[in-house]
């Protein structure tokens, strides 16, 4: 188990992916890892680094929608609506 982590930790990252624009193909997991993490549960390292390439994804995705939003404005608008 991931005592180490603190769930403060985990829930920064959970609270990244929310507000990211990133679509959730894996969405039950996301969702699973959510529900722990608020009944206190701990997760275990396989969780804790599938979440983390989650986020990693999501920082991806958003730099993504950043970049192409310099170049159609509009695009920028209508992500963050």
């Amino acid at each position: 188990m991931v005592e180490a982590r603190s769930a403060e930790k985990i829930r920064e990252i959970i609270e990244m992916i929310e507000h990211s624009q990133l679509p959730l193909d894996d969405s039950k997991f996301f969702s699973a890892i959510r529900a722990k993490i608020a009944a206190n549960q701990p997760i275990d390292d396989r969780e804790y680094d599938r979440l983390v390439r989650l986020a990693g994804k999501a920082g991806k995705w958003d730099a993504q929608v950043e970049s192409s939003a310099k170049t159609d404005p509009d695009e920028l608008y209508l992500a963050n609506q």
